[in-house]
């Protein structure tokens, strides 16, 4: 937010936030490099300068995980309109059966977008770290919103299996090779409503 006033922009996008955090990233990666030239080179009573240094390095690693956490916020914002999730649960929007929801399309559609923009600027870890966040986020924030439903209704359930198979399934095809389990609080909550 502060960027945003400071710059006088509209919004930041997902690649500026990414390009930041790998901005970020380079220069906590040369700070010590930097530091040992400057111990080197500075007088033996101005060695105390150098705790500067370690005080701007964790401002930058603690602004890295802020970038990150944005990241992740920005998906976990699209959970929060559960007017439309609602609107799909309760059956006033045509679904053709097995097809997931004009909601939970979306949702699968904006983090397969997130997933396509963050892929060539994060590493692999960082990938992995944002996702699984994400995912974390998902199976909390949609087994809250899918256990306040009335999911004795058959076609409600249906709509929620279906739902959670659609998002388990494409969000596995984004980390393959994760050996996370994708969504287990949602995978239970399916197992246990289709169940029933």
């Amino acid at each position: 937010a502060g960027a945003i006033q400071l710059v006088g922009l509209q919004r930041i996008s997902s690649k500026i936030l990414a390009l930041l955090s790998q901005s970020l990233g380079l220069v906590v990666a040369l700070m010590p490099h930097l530091r040992a030239n400057l111990a080197l080179h500075l007088p033996a009573q101005r060695h105390a300068l150098l705790s500067q240094l370690d005080r701007i390095l964790q401002d930058y690693r603690d602004h890295q995980k802020k970038v990150f956490a944005k990241l992740v916020s920005i998906m976990l914002d699209r959970v929060d309109n559960s007017e439309a999730m609602h609107s799909a649960l309760s059956g006033s929007v045509s679904i053709m059966p097995g097809q997931p929801s004009p909601y939970m399309a979306e949702l699968v559609r904006d983090a397969q977008s997130l997933h396509r923009v963050l892929v060539p600027i994060l590493t692999k870890d960082q990938m992995e770290d944002v996702y699984i966040q994400i995912l974390n986020g998902f199976d909390t924030k949609l087994v809250s919103i899918y256990s306040a439903t009335n999911h004795s209704d058959s076609r409600v359930s249906h709509r929620i299996t279906t739902d959670i198979a659609h998002l388990i399934t494409s969000m596995m095809q984004l980390q393959p090779e994760s050996n996370q389990l994708c969504c287990p609080q949602l995978a239970k909550f399916a197992q246990n409503i289709a169940s029933q």
